[in-house]
């Protein structure tokens, strides 16, 4: 059985008043249904219940979202857990969705370059929970190998992030995370609120780990093709090189970026997605077991698409997504099946800029496309 870290985006916490929730947190509750599969939530950044409460907790989460400044909080938070729960031998799987799939990304790349604590140091156990030293002492762990990920990659020097963690892992004796599969719903890098992207962003690096490493044999990824908004860029892997028996399969799935990740009242074409991933994971070499519940999900390609440039959201700079999935979906099988149903359905019209040069769905733009 399997050690799970669910993070999700921007804002999120949960399920909100009307019923909707978003993938991640769907996965979440499946998952924990199951005995034996140990879970733990991260909340999205600027949905920090814990450190305020009213007008307060009001400012903190929207200075959160402005900035990204809950982001570094969010990846201990995720790191520290893992470290807590640890087992000798015992998978781990993360999902994540928008900037919680960023925050398991860089969790992810902070697991295999520094491992997992040894779960003694120095008399004090690490996965005692309630224990105030040991608490500290993971702390004090996981804020280290955290900011040794985070710096600039120099070579091979002394003070290179590559030396730097062969030392913590060498100090706290450190173990191989057997990290064997990360699901993220649509990696962005955005902040959370429009018009303030330019004023102040502490986050302008992206990834330190373009290509998902290989000691993860799986990667899967939810793609939006339809999200309308220019700062949303997509994060994605990079393709496995011929002969890797390591397995990366990213899609693109109809709706914009909430459609895929999950959040509106109307979850048809977020249940659509969520089954994908959910079904990758079922594979033998894998094997993470999700309980749904009966009649909970109502998957279909053929539902409503929403708009994110409403309300606040008209404030983002439009934008579209044809340059990545014409740059990355080359192939048939990078588009979601069935996507043709939801061209032939008359009512919907659906013809997105982002496929209009896509040779799967080319016959269904005409001369003109």
């Amino acid at each position: 059985m399997y050690n799970l870290v669910f993070s999700d985006g921007t804002g999120q916490r949960g399920v909100r008043k009307d019923g909707s929730s978003t993938n991640v947190h769907k996965l979440f509750e499946a998952a924990r249904r199951v005995g034996g599969q140990t879970c733990f939530y991260d909340a999205g950044v600027g949905a920090n219940p814990e450190k305020s409460q009213g007008i307060g907790r009001w400012f903190s989460n929207l200075a959160a979202k402005a900035t990204g400044l809950g982001i570094t909080r969010n990846i201990r938070s995720c790191y520290d857990f893992l470290v807590l729960a640890q087992q000798p031998g015992r998978p781990i799987g993360l999902f994540g969705f928008s900037r919680g799939a960023y925050t398991v990304r860089s969790v992810g790349g902070a697991l295999t370059l520094c491992g997992i604590p040894a779960a003694n140091q120095d008399g004090i156990d690490l996965t005692a929970e309630k224990n105030p030293v040991s608490i500290a002492k993971r702390a004090e762990l996981v804020k280290q190998a955290v900011k040794i990920y985070q710096m600039e990659d120099s070579g091979d020097g002394p003070e290179s992030r590559k030396q730097m963690a062969q030392r913590y892992r060498e100090k706290y004796r450190c173990e191989d995370s057997r990290l064997q599969v990360i699901g993220v719903f649509d990696t962005v890098a955005a902040l959370g609120l429009p018009g303030l992207m330019n004023m102040f962003n502490p986050f302008k690096h992206m990834f330190h780990d373009q290509f998902l490493s290989d000691k993860v044999p799986f990667g899967f990824q939810v793609l939006s093709i339809d999200e309308n908004r220019k700062v949303f860029k997509p994060v994605l892997w990079e393709e496995v090189p011929p002969g890797s028996e390591q397995v990366i399969d990213q899609q693109w799935f109809p709706g914009v970026h909430s459609d895929v990740g999950g959040g509106y009242y109307d979850p048809r074409l977020s249940d659509f997605s969520l089954m994908w991933m959910a079904d990758q994971c079922k594979r033998d070499d894998i094997a993470i077991t999700f309980d749904f519940g009966p009649d909970s999900l109502h998957p279909d390609v053929l539902g409503a698409q929403h708009d994110e440039r409403t309300g606040l959201g008209r404030f983002w700079k439009k934008g579209t997504r044809e340059a990545f999935v014409r740059t990355v979906a080359v192939d048939d099988h990078q588009l979601c099946d069935p996507i043709e149903a939801r061209f032939k359905a008359v009512h919907l019209s659906y013809r997105p800029k982002a496929l209009a040069k896509h040779p799967r769905v080319l016959p269904f733009y005409g001369s003109g496309a």
